[in-house]
């Protein structure tokens, strides 16, 4: 094919793509930070190729890709609450996600034997990609906590069903907890858990392994609350973050950090690479300009930066609550979410089910979502994510639609 048709078919392709509205409800890495845009276009012509675990070096890279990586490793490791932490730079939240899980069933299964299987702990709410771990793993037990009524983990549901587990003869669990779900934005009681699962362990007889997905809300809640769900709590062994979510970097740049000397659970030798002759990441090569795009946007915006973007984030939360508290009698709307987290799960109770008009999804990039409001309903709600490009105009264009279109009885 030559040059110029090549070209020609990309640019029908880009101009069949929807271009990014400010009218998006729906959306994460609306704004990419400029500096970490600069920073792929100045590394782009070398190809990087990116490989390994930096914080594992004897002797530390004081140069290169490498060393940057250590460096954001470090510091978001500190951002999460310890700085004796390995990790790298992901290629998505669901890698490392997957790269928590097998290092937890790898510790796990060594004292495994034929009576002995391990079982996952997770809720009704958890992401999607920890299915892929499940299959991947051959996790042989997946059993579900209820939730509370904040729509996190119930801690004590949790120590119900590890005595019932116990009872039965598991003794190895992988449980999975989460910081913002991805449809409600609510968050597990980590500091309440973390107390039950020492105390089954002791009671019990039993062994844990804890990954904490904070892919949604790992980089908003440490800038809005000083209180800790990290790596303080001695059950998080992992930790998964996202950087195109929350940390204006284009996609792919997910975030894995473990506990210091936890990923020998998973290297695997290559003799052939040069330096450590070890592989101990799941993805293997990467791109090296992802991580030069996650170093300067911290480098950039710093913690004072990150902090005024989520404070305007969570500011605007607000506002659409009060826009719909003001017009609760119209709209009827249930609202779920936790105050530390830019996302909000919307029920619009006077709409049938809570549907509302196609249009409407459709100008505000909108998906409904079958939902169990309660015990006895599940209808429709809509999650919003609220991020720098939102505007208050808009939101209150939104509820202007809402009322304009409710259905009158």
């Amino acid at each position: 094919m030559a040059e110029e048709e090549i070209r020609t078919r990309l640019f029908t392709i880009r101009n069949s793509i929807q271009p990014f509205t400010s009218r998006a409800l729906r959306k994460y890495s609306g704004v990419i930070h400029p500096s970490a845009t600069e920073a792929i276009e100045i590394l782009r012509p070398l190809n990087l190729n990116h490989l390994g675990t930096p914080t594992r070096l004897k002797t530390p890279s004081s140069q290169g890709i490498a060393a940057i990586e250590r460096e954001v490793i470090l510091m978001l490791g500190e951002l999460m609450g310890s700085t004796e932490v390995d990790g790298y730079i992901t290629q998505g939240g669901t890698e490392a996600n997957i790269m928590g899980l097998w290092i937890g069933r790898n510790m796990l299964r060594v004292n495994r034997n034929l009576e002995r299987k391990i079982c996952l702990i997770k809720t009704s709410l958890t992401h999607y990609s920890i299915y892929k771990a499940i299959d991947l793993l051959d996790i042989p037990r997946v059993v579900d906590v209820p939730l509370n009524e904040n729509y996190g983990m119930s801690s004590s549901e949790l120590k119900t069903t590890l005595e019932k587990l116990a009872n039965e003869g598991f003794r190895e669990f992988l449980v999975v907890l989460t910081l913002g779900y991805n449809t409600t934005g609510t968050v597990d009681p980590i500091d309440e858990i973390d107390v039950v699962l020492h105390e089954s362990e002791e009671k019990l007889g039993i062994t844990t392994y804890t990954h904490l997905d904070a892919v949604i809300g790992g980089m908003i809640y440490p800038f809005a609350t000083e209180k800790p769900l990290n790596f303080r709590y001695p059950s998080v062994k992992s930790i998964a973050l996202d950087m195109n979510k929350n940390g204006f970097v284009s996609p792919t740049a997910g975030v894995f950090l473990a506990r210091k000397g936890l990923q020998q659970w998973i290297e695997r030798p290559a003799p052939y690479i040069k330096g450590r002759k070890i592989d101990d990441t799941l993805s293997g090569s990467r791109p090296g300009v992802q991580v030069a795009a996650c170093w300067s946007a911290i480098q950039a915006l710093g913690k004072e930066g990150f902090k005024k973007i989520v404070a305007e984030k969570i500011e605007l939360k607000e506002y659409l609550f009060a826009l719909l508290e003001k017009n609760k009698a119209a709209l009827s709307p249930l609202i779920i979410s936790h105050p530390s987290i830019n996302v909000a799960a919307i029920h619009l109770g006077s709409f049938t089910e809570g549907k509302v008009p196609n249009f409407i999804e459709k100008k505000y990039s909108l998906t409904p979502l079958r939902f169990a409001i309660d015990e006895k309903n599940e209808k429709y709600i809509y999650t919003v994510v609220f991020m720098p490009h939102l505007e208050t105009s808009v939101l209150e264009e939104f509820v202007r639609d809402l009322l304009q279109n409710r259905p009158v009885y």
